[in-house]
C-alpha cells in the first residue's frame, strides 16, 4: 500500500457516529479532547470554531468542511460569548444519522460526527496529520456527499449496512486528506504535506514497501533521486524531523502490530524490521513507544 493508506489502515477506525445539526439563536457546543477525530460539514449559514492553538478562531461558512484531531478541546458556536453545553448532552438525544436541534430557529445547519480508533498508538499516528484540516466551500463538495451517504446508511440500516458504513467512514477520511492537500501549498513541516513532494514521496514509498531494509540516509536519498546532503536538509525542512527518525518510528509502529499477532516473537519481529539484535530493537522500541516490546508481546 501507499504510505497514506498504510497509516490510515493502522489507525483502524472502529467507532464513528454522524448526526445532522440545526441551530439558531445563541448556542455553543463543547467538544472534549478525547482522542477522537471530529468532522463537520456546514450546509447552511455559518458558525465559529474556537479553541486553543492551532485551532484558534475560525469562521466556518456554508460549504466548508473541517476535521479536528482529538488532542485539543474546542467549541462550535454561534458566538464566542455563549455558554457552552457538552456535546454528548446536546446531541446524543437523537440517534446516528438523525438531526438534532439546539437553540431557537435555524441560522446554521450541518452534518457532524467523530471517528474513534482501534490502534493502541492512535495518538502517534494522528500526530502525523495536521491537527486541523479546513477545506473551504470551493473544494468540499465531494466531502459533503461522502458525509451525507454515511449518514444515510446510519439513519436507515439495511442488510450489510454496518460494513458499508465502515467503508464510507474510511473513504471520508481519505477524501478529506486528499482535498486538504489539494488546497494548501507544499512544504508546511508535516509528514502529510511531504506526500505532495514527488521526491520525498518516493522515499516514503520505499520505506513502507521494505521497512526491514537496512536503510541509511544515503539509500533514502538514492530512492528520492537526490544527493545525501540535499535530501537530509529537504526532508528535515519539510517533514520536521530527520529521515532516520521517521524510519525508526514507522518500524516501531509496525513492530507493535506484529507483536500482537499470534505466534510472533520479539526476535522474529526485530529481524523482520532490520535489527540484528534484540537489545538494539528493544532500545528503539522503548524510546519511541515508551514501553518494552516484551510488555506489548505479553499483553497480546
Amino acid at each position: 500500500m501507499d504510505p497514506l493508506s498504510d497509516v490510515l489502515s493502522m489507525l483502524r477506525p472502529t467507532d464513528y457516529a454522524f448526526r445532522g445539526l440545526e441551530a439558531g439563536g445563541s448556542w455553543s457546543l463543547h467538544y472534549p479532547a478525547d482522542g477522537s477525530l471530529k468532522c463537520f460539514a456546514i450546509t447552511l449559514g455559518s458558525c465559529w470554531l474556537y479553541g486553543d492553538a492551532p485551532i484558534g478562531q475560525r469562521r466556518l461558512r456554508q460549504g466548508d468542511v473541517v476535521m479536528v484531531s482529538g488532542g485539543t478541546a474546542f467549541r462550535l458556536c454561534s458566538d464566542l460569548e455563549s455558554r457552552a453545553v457538552d456535546v454528548a448532552e446536546a446531541l446524543t438525544v437523537v440517534g446516528p444519522g438523525n438531526v438534532a436541534h439546539i437553540g431557537t430557529g435555524i441560522d446554521c445547519a450541518g452534518l457532524g460526527g467523530y471517528f474513534g480508533f482501534g490502534s493502541t498508538h492512535a495518538g502517534i499516528l494522528l500526530a502525523m496529520l495536521p491537527e486541523v484540516l479546513h477545506v473551504v466551500s470551493a473544494t468540499g463538495e465531494a466531502l459533503r456527499r461522502s458525509i451525507a451517504r454515511l449518514m444515510e446508511e446510519l439513519r436507515c440500516p439495511r442488510p450489510g449496512g454496518q460494513l458499508m458504513a465502515s467503508h464510507f467512514a474510511q473513504a471520508l477520511l481519505i477524501e478529506a486528506l486528499r482535498q486538504y492537500l489539494d488546497s494548501v501549498p507544499p512544504g508546511r513541516g508535516n509528514w502529510l504535506y511531504a506526500l505532495q513532494d514527488s521526491k520525498l514521496s518516493m522515499a516514503f514509498s520505499a520505506v513502507h514497501a521494505e521497512p526491514g531494509r537496512p536503510w541509511t540516509v544515503a539509500l533514502l536519498a538514492a530512492a528520492a533521486g537526490m544527493s545525501r546532503s540535499a535530501f537530509a536538509a529537504h526532508f528535515a525542512g519539510t517533514v520536521g524531523e530527520a529521515p532516520m527518525a521517521y524510519v525508526t518510528r514507522w518500524r516501531m509502529l509496525l513492530a507493535c502490530e506484529r507483536l500482537a499477532m499470534k505466534g510472533a516473537t520479539i526476535s522474529s519481529v526485530a529481524t523482520s524490521l532490520g535489527y540484528e539484535s534484540d537489545s538494539a530493537f528493544g532500545a528503539a522500541f522503548k524510546r519511541v513507544l515508551g514501553a518494552s516490546p516484551r510488555k506489548i508481546s505479553e499483553a497480546s
